[in-house]
């Protein structure tokens, strides 16, 4: 069974250290990053927004829902780009953006990977139920049951334990995301574009997704290619 834990605090904020991370988030199909969580991402590194804005572009502003995109920003940290969000505004007849089928195919890539790599996988817990418009208690059962069908279909030997951390918040503004700022605390300098980690240059086997797309820290991958899940 896979372990899911809730914390609070800034899902950003844990830093590799026995185990690589993989931060997961849901974005939109075209090509919109400036709301929501995407701000506490780009405090950690500039590489998820630039290949995001690149496979927007090379998509023509209308990514395929259900795909996910790996990008590393720093060594052993992961941010998992998961397109499962349908448009950028909500209408009063369909608030919500969220496309559920196709986030559970983007969060089964993104477990698959965590189990090879031996990572762990942090999300924010009101992930798709702000500016999204989405049902936080079904985006939760969804992440439940596609971990645990993850981990009980996976054809990688002697798999490990599948571990899930849920940061949560006091709401799901843009600003709540954001770890507070002290007060006359120095600011850490930006953080430079880092090489691909080795792990981005796996040679896929049978138990492998392989990937569609592979330039410089950016990594894609269809949702549906994943040996032994359907």
């Amino acid at each position: 069974m896979p372990k899911i834990s809730t914390l609070s605090g800034d899902a950003t904020s844990p830093r590799p250290k026995k185990n690589g991370i993989i931060v997961a988030h849901i974005v939109n199909n075209k090509g919109g990053w400036g709301k929501g969580f995407v701000l506490a991402v780009d405090k950690v590194s500039p590489c998820p927004k630039a290949a995001y804005k690149a496979w927007a572009e090379a998509h023509n502003r209308d990514i395929p829902l259900g795909e996910t995109q790996f990008v590393e920003a720093l060594p052993g940290y992961f941010v998992s780009n998961m397109c499962a969000q349908d448009g950028l505004k909500g209408t009063d007849e369909n608030p919500c953006l969220v496309d559920y089928k196709a986030l559970e195919r983007c969060l089964r890539m993104t477990f698959h990977r965590a189990i090879r790599l031996s990572y762990h996988v942090h999300i924010p817990e009101g992930m798709g139920s702000g500016l999204a418009g989405g049902d936080k208690d079904t985006i939760l059962k969804l992440i439940q049951k596609t971990a645990e069908e993850v981990e009980k279909k996976t054809t990688i030997p002697n798999p490990p334990e599948l571990n899930i951390f849920l940061w949560k918040f006091d709401d799901t503004s843009a600003n709540s995301y954001v770890a507070p700022v002290v007060a006359d605390a120095p600011v850490p300098p930006p953080v430079p574009p880092v090489p691909p980690h080795p792990s981005a240059t796996h040679v896929p086997t049978q138990q492998d997704a392989p990937p569609v797309e592979e330039t410089g820290a950016k990594l894609t991958t269809n949702a549906d290619d994943i040996a032994g899940l359907g």
